[in-house]
């Protein structure tokens, strides 16, 4: 193929609609995701973050259920007590956003690993103590 007619189709193909860069985009941001969680270690972060905020909400609940124990934060004290199940999704929902935003924010390697620890770290405290209210020994 003439060098001319290579350079007119390449200079065409480059062309896209909006739509088709707003799919680019969206598949280079689950391409990110995918290969920051093809590590091992970030992936095994991720995961006890996730779950440290699951057992938070399912030990909530099940306080909150026994009657016994008020919700500690005032804001969501009213909302817990009408629609319980839709606060503690969108609980979940805010976690795995913060864990996306973690892991889409360019920053070290090691650095992010260090931001991840602590939030998994800080996300254990709150079921340990709603398990450690509910047994009685705090």
């Amino acid at each position: 193929m003439p060098p001319s007619t290579q350079s007119i189709r390449s200079r065409a193909s480059g062309l896209r609609s909006p739509s088709s860069r707003e799919t680019a985009t969206s598949i280079g941001v689950v391409g990110r995701l995918r290969s920051l969680l093809s590590y091992r270690d970030t992936r095994a972060l991720v995961a006890v973050f996730l779950t440290t905020q699951m057992l938070d909400a399912a030990t909530t609940a099940y306080a909150l259920r026994t009657r016994r124990f008020e919700e500690g934060n005032p804001w969501l004290d009213e909302t817990v007590s009408t629609h319980p199940y839709l606060t503690y999704f969108t609980k979940l929902g805010i976690a795995g956003a913060v864990v996306m935003a973690l892991l889409l924010v360019r920053m070290r390697w090691r650095l992010r690993l260090y931001v991840l620890f602590l939030f998994s770290v800080l996300g254990i405290i709150a079921p340990v103590a709603n398990m450690l209210k509910l047994t009685g020994r705090l």
